[in-house]
């Protein structure tokens, strides 16, 4: 991951890929966790969705949480939002992934200093 991040930030200060990297990323995650979080810590407590009850009985997180997304208001669009994040989100991780390989097993890069797009599309 360091490799890619080092190869699209050309020309970036350290400042800027740090604070992109690790300070939005974590905000993002924080914002998320916090919402769903209290959200989901609220419904527990006015007895309306037992969180506690379901884990018990093995429900995996997965369905809790869609179960929970459900509460919101407009939570087919909420559920279908996620569904997209997390595709965008497996998409941008084999991408990168498939450029650090490529780019490790190539010998050169020439003028355009891109791994060649049959060895990208190999290593995806």
């Amino acid at each position: 991951m360091g490799m890619f991040v080092a190869r699209v930030s050309e020309g970036r200060t350290i400042r800027q890929i740090i604070l992109g990297v690790i300070g939005y990323g974590s905000a993002g995650c924080a914002l998320f966790f916090i919402v769903l979080g209290n959200f989901s810590l609220s419904l527990q407590l006015e007895g309306t969705y037992s969180l506690v009850s379901k884990v018990g009985e093995g429900m995996s997180p997965a369905v809790i949480m869609s179960e929970v997304i459900s509460f919101l208001p407009y939570s087919k669009i909420w559920l279908a939002y996620l569904a997209v994040i997390g595709l965008i989100f497996t998409a941008t991780t084999y991408d990168s992934a498939s450029y650090v390989l490529a780019s490790g097993s190539s010998k050169g890069f020439g003028k355009s200093r891109q791994p060649p797009r049959w060895l990208r599309v190999f290593w995806a």
